[in-house]
Order: C-alpha cells, then sequence, then structure tokens
C-alpha cells in the first residue's frame, strides 16, 4: 500500500489534484493499493484501506455526474475537482461492470487453457491475481455452486461482486470469467444468468438413468449402431443394438434436458456464455462411447458446449491428490480426449484441486488445451493462515470440524472417518490427506455454527483474522496456485 500523496506525485500527469493534501487526509488511513489505480473516461479511481477490516473506493474527477450511480458515502470539492469515498459493495461492483465491461466477466472460449478458482470466503482473488500474472492462463475468479452458496449463506451477486473488487484491487484489468458451477435446475441456471454470470456449468446428474419422457413415441437417437464414426486422431467408434439401448436409456434424458436449456436460457440471453456439461456426478467412471454418444447428439441439436467433464477412472476426492493408477488414467484421458477434440471443446477436469500427480499428463495428453476447477484447496489455505496467525481459533475450529464429520460427508464423499484423525494441531497438519479432507468439506458447519445466544462461533473471527492477515493471505494463496501452474508446466520456479 502507498500514501495517497506519493500516489498523486508519481502520477504527475493526471491534471486537477491541485490540492493533494485536502484530500489525503480526506482519505482516512491513507493506505492505497498502488496496483488499484486505474485512470478511465476522466475519472481517477482506486482502493483505500481505511482499517484493518474496511476498504473503500475512492473516485476523484471533474465531473462529477460522471458518477450518476454510483453510491457514495461521502464526498468533498477542492478546486475543480471532487473526491467521492464510496463502499465496495455489490452495487458499486455492478455499477463497474456495467460501465467498464473489460473489467468483468467475459467469456473463455477463445483461451487454450483455463482454471476455474473457486472463493468460498470472497477473499482470497488478490492471491488468485498475483499467481495467475505469470501464466498464459484464462482466469475464472468467481466460481460457486448453489451448494456452496447455501452453505456459505451467499448469493451469486455476492460471489461475482467479491471477485471483481479482488480483482480491482489488485490491478488485473482483463476480465475473468464467472461460472454458476453444477446447476441442476433451470431456475438455478437463469439465477445465474440473471446475476451476470459468463459461464454455466449443468451438472446433469438428476437425469442420468431416467427413463424418456415419451416412452416408444420419443425421438430416437441419431446415433446408429453398426455405423463407424471417424474421431479427430483418425480412430472410429461404432456401437452395438446393445450399447445403443444402454446409452439410450442411461444418458438420453440427459441429453434431451441439456439441449432444452440451452436452446430455451442460453440461446438468447444477450452476451456470450460458455456452457459447460458436467457428466462426471456418477458412481462409475464415464464409458468413452457414452461420452461420444452424449456429444454427438449435442452438437446434432445445435449445443455448442464449450467444456465437458466426464468421470475419469480414478478417485478425485476433495483436497487431496488423485487416487488411482496413473497409467489408466492416461489411457481414459487419451480417449475422451479424441473425442472432445472431435467436437472442439476441452475437457474438464473436476473437484481438480491438489491433483499434483496427473497434471502434467492432462497438460501433456490435451496439447495444452483443458478447464481445471478447483476450489475448497483456496479455503485450506485460508485456514492455513488461521492456524499460523491465530492457532487458537483454528484449534476451536479443527475440534469442530471433527465432531460434525459426519453432519458433512452428507454432502460431499470422503474416504475419512474422525477417529483416524489426530487431535494435536501443529503445521504439518495441512500436509495429512485426511486432515485436509476434513477441513474441507466441514467449511459450511464452521461458518455456520451459532453459539447459545445464536451468534457466530466462528465466522466473525475467522473473517477478522483474514483481513488482519490479507498480506499472509495473498502470498499463501499465490504460492499454491503456482504449484498448482507449475506441475501443469505454465509456469516454471
Amino acid at each position: 500500500m502507498t500514501d495517497f500523496i506519493d500516489i498523486t506525485e508519481a502520477l504527475g500527469a493526471y491534471p486537477g489534484i491541485e490540492d493533494a493534501n485536502a484530500f489525503a487526509s480526506y482519505v482516512k488511513g491513507r493506505n492505497v493499493y498502488k496496483e488499484s489505480l486505474y485512470l478511465a473516461d476522466g475519472i481517477l479511481f482506486m482502493v483505500n484501506k481505511t482499517d484493518p477490516f474496511t476498504k473503500e473506493l475512492v473516485a476523484v474527477t471533474a465531473e462529477p455526474h460522471l458518477l450518476a450511480g454510483l453510491t457514495t458515502n461521502t464526498s468533498i470539492h477542492t478546486g475543480r475537482y471532487m473526491m467521492a469515498r464510496c463502499p465496495m459493495n455489490v452495487a458499486n461492483a455492478y455499477w463497474f461492470m456495467a460501465r467498464y465491461k473489460n473489467l468483468g466477466p467475459k467469456s473463455m472460449k477463445d483461451s487454450k487453457v483455463s482454471i476455474g478458482l473457486g472463493d468460498r470466503l470472497g477473499l482470497v482473488t488478490a492471491g488468485h491475481v498475483s499467481s495467475i500474472r505469470k501464466a498464459s492462463v484464462f482466469p475464472v475468479f468467481a466460481q460457486q455452486s448453489i451448494r456452496e452458496l447455501n452453505l456459505t449463506g451467499r448469493t451469486f451477486k455476492d460471489v461475482l461482486a467479491d471477485a471483481f473488487w479482488g480483482a480491482f484491487r489488485a490491478g488485473w484489468r482483463e476480465g475473468f470469467g464467472a461460472d454458476g458451477d453444477h446447476l441442476k435446475t433451470a431456475e438455478e441456471v437463469r439465477y445465474a444468468l440473471d446475476s451476470g454470470f459468463s459461464m454455466i456449468t449443468l451438472d446433469c446428474s438428476n437425469h442420468i438413468g431416467l427413463e424418456r419422457e415419451g416412452g416408444a413415441n420419443a425421438k430416437p437417437p441419431s446415433v446408429r449402431a453398426q455405423v463407424s464414426y471417424r474421431l479427430a486422431d483418425g480412430t472410429a467408434v461404432s456401437f452395438s443394438e446393445d450399447e445403443i439401448e444402454r446409452c439410450t436409456a442411461t444418458y438420453q434424458r440427459a441429453i434431451e434436458f441439456t439441449s432444452s436449456i440451452y436452446h430455451d436460457l442460453l440461446v438468447g440471453c444477450g452476451r456470450k456464455v460458455d456452457f459447460e456439461l458436467s457428466i462426471d456426478e456418477t458412481g462409475t467412471p464415464t464409458d468413452p462411447k457414452a461420452h461420444y454418444f452424449v456429444a454427438k447428439q449435442l452438437a446434432d441439436t445445435g449445443v455448442p458446449l464449450t467444456s465437458l467433464a466426464p468421470r475419469f477412472i480414478g478417485e478425485f476426492q476433495k483436497g487431496i491428490d488423485y487416487i488411482g493408477d496413473i497409467a489408466k488414467f492416461r489411457e481414459d484421458f487419451v480417449l475422451h480426449q479424441a473425442i472432445a477434440d472431435t467436437f472442439g471443446y476441452k475437457l474438464s477436469v473436476h473437484s481438480g484441486s491438489d491433483k499434483f500427480s496427473i497434471y502434467p499428463s492432462v497438460a501433456e495428453l490435451s496439447k495444452g488445451h483443458f478447464h481445471l476447477k478447483t476450489a475448497g484447496t483456496n479455503w485450506l489455505e485460508a485456514l492455513r493462515v488461521v492456524l499460523a496467525a491465530n492457532p487458537e481459533l483454528f484449534g476451536q475450529m479443527y475440534s469442530y470440524a471433527k465432531e460434525h464429520l459426519d453432519e458433512a460427508k452428507a454432502y460431499y464423499k470422503v474416504d475419512v472417518e474422525k477417529e483416524s484423525v489426530p487431535d494435536s494441531v501443529d503445521a504439518a497438519l495441512f500436509e495429512r490427506p485426511d486432515v485436509r479432507q476434513v477441513m474441507h468439506i466441514t467449511y459450511g458447519l464452521l461458518l455456520n455454527a451459532k453459539t447459545e445466544t445464536g451468534e457466530p462461533l466462528f465466522r466473525t473471527r475467522l473473517y477478522r483474522c483474514l483481513r488482519e492477515n490479507e498480506d499472509l493471505l495473498r502470498s499463501t494463496v499465490e504460492r499454491h496456485i503456482d504449484n498448482h501452474l507449475k506441475a501443469l508446466g505454465l509456469i516454471w520456479s
């Protein structure tokens, strides 16, 4: 952070701050994030930290009418210029994104590599920016599922606004993705679109294996038995009558649902929206023939996918490395990649954080054309900061998480029992897969825990700790995402 006087002196060329001292005394704290400076349309914007827990947007302009619609707390005039102090809230984030569209959500379609960087707290985007700057990769800074919204008590607009302000404060000016993740209904998709999200990840798990509407009168699938379909790598795929029957019984309802969502909601929504299909929320891996069956019919009905997430071979559990045979994973990935190449979309790796052992394979076999989703790993890095800065608070959260593990397992599949998790707390905890899983999936319980009087048991103290230690949080998250990008071959040490 930099003193306001230093900033105005360094800028020099920006006219009109005749009385910088008067403005500086008005900017409480005089702690401006230098990288936040943004000069556009005759307005100089910056983010100022007024105290350890509060930030505000500062706007300086000679034409106050330019700020119409921007909520301000107070303002003063000096000479020809006005300075306004504005809350960094949802309404002002949307004002910015409407006025300066280059700063907000946009499509990732033209980017070869993209990474989803879910933030359940709304505090870690600055760390994401610090890491992403080092690589040629498209960032999806706003990524959240309905489940995560419910467990954290946030809205899609909260998520997008927090990501925007975090990116703006860190000086990111290239736009970013906003992913409504694992949406299961038309209402959920409409909610994300109405909130300005630029990506829809449709989770069809509720429709996989369901009987088709229309019964015997339903339109037959466009994939035919005994026909050889050529893939992009030169290989061919064909189906027997039994395989067509099985794929139809398993996936046809999901295909029809996906097509209706695209044509009814995404077409005509007024902007370019990335469309990802998730068929990974199943108990068994996705057969490559089933993948082709789904992709071919969606293409035949005019549904252009940006990415598709199959259920790969092996286990993709939360917050830990891949579990399985890497050689078999590679064989499976090659088959799915050939199908994705045939239809022109990326493969998407879900629950993709911390899967360091397979990252080289993903990067190599996709030829650097993939989407990777991370989310809860950023929550774990925030907890790492809490352990370092406030061990007592972390110890209380850790004990609570262990005690309530079985409740959290209703939402997430992990192979861990509380009896196997150690009682002692030390810095090595975050290297243990079982502890990482426990702390990963109990975030909702921890954020929503209440005292007997109804006050937050941990939430207020957690946010206070992280805001007091924002530099450590930023560097911790940056280092962790750096490790992901290094393993993917996107940055080097």
